[in-house]
């Protein structure tokens, strides 16, 4: 028995001798998967596709019962670059309801397939590629979605004949019963679907980013619970996001290296402590020497690196650019004075020293206050976001405002 587990609370078993036959394999990570087949829980209401017709039976006089018919709606097909393709199908499963007349209902349920080419993929990067898309779907659903069915297969045919259910058991407490409601989406299928192609395939490649993945998961994190950490955690993937999407007037290597080779030919250790040679320099002395050094070649390594304060300047100017007035004002009332709170506040939390002390005194924010500066912060973080990802701007303030929640 082997088991392998990931950050979305599953846990997976396998069973290579009863699940797998004739398959061979040295370790856990050689096993190879051609195909997934995944339901994400809050899909079904987020796509609003139906095939589901119900039709309220009467006799002229009095209600005689229910007429309930599934016409499978067509498949969504898409490409992800090379490296796999996405099909969402449609299906169902009879089941009671004590709220129906009959007591009888259809439940439409989507399975969403990765489909990977020859020779396939490991079961370890199969479940990673399946966490990073349940966390888009988190993330443009504004609450959390969940793993609810697994099944893999070797081979690119999904028949229940041809593939295997190996797990399901998931080890988050309270496992949520109800799908995520339609009112309180950030984003509906109906609003993105022309642009849905660019917004998974853009996701993609997230993945492949170190940054950019942890973007993500920062991304489709909600705060059920709260602490100074995540406030930190907030402000690092902005800065981080920033970095990476932001243009930087960047320096070459080669150039930094002449820079760095310059200044260490320059440098006479002896000129600075009276001319005297490395043997009669004290320890301290040369210690004091190599910080110095070290910090200036460090300053020429990250001279084109942007600041925290910059960057939020920055992202409030590019949100400015894209809202109207009136929509920019009741998400950030506060513009002018937000990036010194942003900064000072991380500071303080990050480093607590005298100078972030000093700042922070006077001020110090409640922890209420700061629940919504961190809010304020994943504010700012989505909607540069959603615009990287292909999604008008306006369209996600839109839904902050309406919902009032980051």
């Amino acid at each position: 028995m082997e088991t392998h587990s990931v950050s979305s609370g599953v846990k997976v078993r396998i069973h290579p001798n009863v699940i797998i036959e004739n398959f061979e394999y040295e370790n856990f990570e050689s096993l190879q998967f051609l195909t997934a087949s995944v339901v994400y829980a809050g899909l079904s209401p987020w796509l609003g596709i139906t095939g589901i017709t119900k039709e309220l039976l009467n006799d002229g006089q009095s209600f005689t019962g229910i007429s309930m018919e599934y016409k499978q709606p067509e498949s969504l097909k898409f490409d992800i670059g090379s490296l796999f393709k996405l099909q969402i199908d449609f299906g169902y499963s009879p089941g009671s309801d004590p709220r129906t007349f009959t007591g009888y209902e259809l439940k439409e349920t989507c399975y969403t397939s990765f489909i990977f080419k020859e020779p396939g993929i490991n079961f370890k990067d199969l479940l990673k590629w399946i966490e990073h898309y349940r966390r888009l779907l988190t993330t443009l659903f504004g609450q959390s979605s969940f793993i609810t069915y697994f099944r893999v297969t070797d081979s690119l045919d999904l028949t229940l004949n041809n593939s295997y259910n190996v797990f399901y058991r998931n080890t988050i407490d309270g496992f949520p019963n109800r799908a995520p409601s339609l009112t309180r989406m950030r984003t509906q299928f109906k609003d993105i679907s022309i642009p849905l192609t660019n917004i998974l395939n853009r996701w993609s490649m997230y993945h492949l980013s170190d940054d950019l993945d942890y973007v993500g998961w920062v991304a489709s994190k909600n705060f059920h619970h709260f602490s100074e950490e995540t406030f930190l955690e907030v402000s690092r993937s902005l800065e981080v996001f920033c970095g990476a999407i932001m243009s930087k007037n960047v320096y070459s290597e080669e150039i930094k290296e002449k820079f760095k080779l310059s200044i260490i030919n320059k440098i006479y250790i002896g000129e600075i402590f009276g001319n005297k040679t490395n043997k009669e320099l004290s320890d301290s002395d040369k210690d004091s020497f190599d910080d110095i050094v070290e910090k200036m070649l460090s300053a020429i390594t990250y001279s084109d690196s942007i600041s925290l304060r910059r960057k939020i300047k920055n992202a409030l100017s590019l949100i400015k650019e894209q809202l109207d007035n009136e929509k920019f004002k009741e998400l950030f009332s506060d513009a002018k004075s937000l990036p010194d709170v942003i900064v000072d506040n991380r500071n303080y939390y990050t480093h607590y020293d005298e100078n972030s002390i000093k700042k922070i005194k006077k001020n110090e924010l409640n922890i209420e206050q700061l629940v919504l500066l961190t809010r304020k912060v994943k504010k700012i973080f989505l909607l540069l976001l959603f615009k990287d990802l292909g999604i008008p701007m306006q369209q996600i303030a839109n839904s902050l405002i309406h919902l009032d929640v980051s």
